[in-house]
């Protein structure tokens, strides 16, 4: 091991400690959890003792955890797995033992700085491909008083002493191997297959991050990833070995998701709109307890969403779709279609452009052409790299479509505000001035959105 004493930070310390950890990992007989980048283990020893749900999504890591050392999944992550497990049990898949010797550096305020434990690691993997793995790897956790800067330095220090990147990054991976997802079918299927598969893991964590307080980020990261297999299924259709029957009632499940998400959307752009417009406004031309009416009727509006949300988990629909997207977890199902990527640009980009042309100053119209841009946007996404000038396109798409949603955002800003107005008119205290004066603004700034298109 490096001397890590050089890196101790200015009137700061370093502690080590010893631990023998024991950990058990569960999964499903599909391996749905290890195929999402999803560990969920029961460990004793160690500070952490108890159950660990950790969650990847690309390089952001969020943990889930409960203090329970009983052998039950405790209720807390239960809730959090209930929808992508719906009609799967969990099994213990692996055990693992570590002897972890850590090195904490904290900083002057005792903030821990940065962790760094070295692991001697023994596994055992359970069932048909049953293995027996030793090693040793060395983790690198930065702390709240921590940042780049100290994690640079730490990688540097371990690579002078020859260590080397780990080639996968869980222990559950190294001991238990997955095969990636590896579509068969011609390029363009291939291409489909990938892209679709990008989005069934995105809503599938998604609703893994959405239980209990979904925040904004992963509500829009879910719906847009609904809105994307929804756009795939339709521009690409021919491709996916469905029914038509079968096709539009996924892309119905999908849109019912979706819709069950927007108005929790809705809400947090309207916040910040609204925020800011008010804050705009002099001081002088703010009537009544204009900023508190509109953060409760906003609060109330998202607490409705978000228990329709959660409603809807106890509905019937909810686990057939959540089954269907777990069954593409494991394969697309593709056909052969003999349809071209061009072809299938070509035709999203006439019906884009039909609908602009044709949608005027009526903002339900403008609103239908945002959609097929976005469609337009999504599948030139996709065949970037098959299709000449298909970013180019996905490009100028998006641009549009980012015009085009800053008017419907507006648009649903002035509903809402009259709603609002008509709401609390009799409240004490209220007054319907700033409420109009907010209505114009929004209107006016869609208007001057619609001279420009």
């Amino acid at each position: 091991m490096p001397d890590l004493s050089r890196l101790q930070p200015d009137g700061g310390s370093a502690e080590a400690s010893t631990d023998e950890l024991e950990a058990t990992y569960f999964d499903t007989g599909q391996a749905t959890l290890q195929r999402l980048g999803v560990t969920l283990r029961r460990r004793t020893g160690g500070a952490d003792a108890g159950w660990h749900l950790k969650v990847a999504d690309g390089s952001i890591r969020t943990e889930f955890q409960s203090r329970s050392l009983g052998r039950r999944l405790p209720e807390a992550l239960n809730r959090r797995l209930a929808g992508i497990l719906t009609g799967q049990d969990l099994v213990e898949v692996a055990s693992i033992s570590t002897s972890r010797h850590a090195t904490r550096l904290r900083d002057r305020d005792s903030a821990v700085v940065v962790e760094v434990a070295d692991d001697q690691v023994s596994g055992v993997a359970f069932g048909e491909a049953a293995k027996l793995d030793r090693w040793r790897e060395v983790e690198v956790e930065l702390g709240p008083g921590g940042g780049e800067e100290i994690l640079s330095k730490i990688t540097k220090l371990f690579r002078r002493a020859d260590a080397r990147p780990a080639d996968v990054q869980r222990k559950l991976d190294r001991l238990i191997a997955v095969n990636g997802f590896a579509p068969a079918g011609d390029k363009l299927g291939r291409a489909v297959a990938g892209y679709a598969h990008d989005q069934v893991v995105a809503i599938l964590l998604g609703d893994i991050a959405l239980r209990d307080h979904p925040d904004a980020e992963p509500v829009h990261k879910t719906r847009v990833a609904i809105r994307r297999l929804r756009s795939t299924l339709r521009n690409f259709g021919p491709v996916f070995a469905l029914e038509p029957e079968a096709a539009a009632d996924l892309d119905e499940e999908l849109r019912w998701l979706a819709d069950l998400l927007s108005p929790i959307r809705d809400g947090d752009i309207l916040a910040r709109r609204l925020t800011a417009e008010l804050a705009e406004l002099p001081a002088e031309r703010v009537l009544g307890p204009v900023a508190r009416e509109l953060q409760e009727d906003l609060a109330a509006e998202r607490a409705a969403a978000v228990k329709a949300w959660q409603a809807a988990w106890r509905d019937e629909r909810y686990p057939v779709i959540m089954t269907t997207l777990r069954e593409w977890l494991l394969e697309v199902p593709l056909g052969k279609s003999g349809l071209t990527g061009q072809a299938v640009l070509d035709k999203a980009r006439r019906k884009a452009r039909r609908r602009l042309d044709g949608a005027a100053d009526d903002p339900a119209k403008l609103h239908r052409a945002r959609k097929a841009t976005k469609r337009l946007r999504y599948a030139g996404e996709l065949l970037t790299g098959q299709v000449s000038q298909a970013g180019k396109i996905a490009k100028k798409a998006k641009k549009i479509q980012t015009v085009l949603g800053d008017h419907q955002d507006l648009v649903v800003a002035a509903a809402f505000l009259q709603r609002a107005a008509a709401r609390n008119r009799v409240r004490p205290g209220h007054n319907g001035y700033t409420y109009g004066l907010l209505t114009a603004r929004v209107e006016d700034q869609a208007a001057r959105i619609r001279a420009r298109l």
